[in-house]
């Protein structure tokens, strides 16, 4: 949903008029590259996706009931890339304390799909803000610091204080910190085809009209979620 149709989308039309595309054949066993303006595999080729979301938004928020047949029938139906996910909550329980038994799980996951020639984008999930303000998925308990979804949003954007002190945004960036290299070291890294830092990123309640959840708004857009961005990259970089 969200941020993530519109990246898919968009990376669709950029490939679109292409006369040449890619479908994986069988396991994934190679990195996509850059080429240009273009992502290409390891013979040339520009591929184009066929995509599906599989995120499981409820605890313990693995998708274990998908399995080997799952990904068969998926690949035999022509997909080629899923979206799948973590949850804040599921992987950050305690503030600095990670799940890295859940973190393998979706490592797993992807190990899975890779085997069917089915690339994955890795999303940090959420609805709405999380289930403390009343409805959504996403950030635990101890990151929501406001009454509604925006008020914790905007203690996000201002990397509010949680109970040990650390702001809620830097914990958020340390956990992809801590996440990417559990990705980097399992067997199917390079069934990997990008990172989706948060999937749907609202302004808050620091914005006048008209910026609301689901209308534009360019002060937030290329200040605080562009700052936000930065550092996400530069923490997955550091890895």
């Amino acid at each position: 949903s969200g941020l993530a149709v519109v990246l898919i989308a968009t990376f669709l039309c950029l490939l679109g008029d292409r006369p040449s595309s890619a479908r994986a054949d069988g396991p994934v066993t190679s990195a996509l590259v850059r080429t240009g303006r273009w992502i290409t595999d390891a013979r040339g080729r520009v591929v184009v996706l066929h995509g599906v979301n599989i995120v499981k938004k409820w605890a313990p928020y693995s998708p274990s009931r998908f399995g080997a047949q799952d990904a068969a029938f998926l690949a035999n139906e022509g997909f080629t890339a899923a979206r799948i996910g973590f949850i804040w909550a599921g992987t950050e329980p305690q503030p600095g304390v990670y799940h890295d038994a859940y973190v393998h799980e979706i490592a797993d996951f992807n190990d899975l799909l890779g085997r069917y020639g089915i690339r994955t984008l890795i999303d940090f999930h959420q609805d709405g803000w999380g289930p403390s303000a009343g409805y959504g998925d996403g950030a635990p308990a101890w990151a929501s610091l406001g009454i509604t979804t925006d008020q914790d949003f905007e203690d996000f954007w201002d990397n509010a204080k949680a109970a040990n002190g650390v702001g809620i945004q830097a914990a958020f960036v340390d956990m992809w910190r801590h996440v990417v290299p559990i990705l980097d070291a399992s067997p199917g890294a390079r069934n990997i085809l990008g990172f989706d830092p948060f999937n749907e990123p609202y302004p808050g309640s620091g914005y006048p009209y008209p910026c609301a959840d689901f209308s534009p708004c360019p002060a937030f857009e290329e200040g605080a979620l562009a700052t936000f961005y930065r550092q996400v990259v530069a923490a997955i970089r550091s890895t």
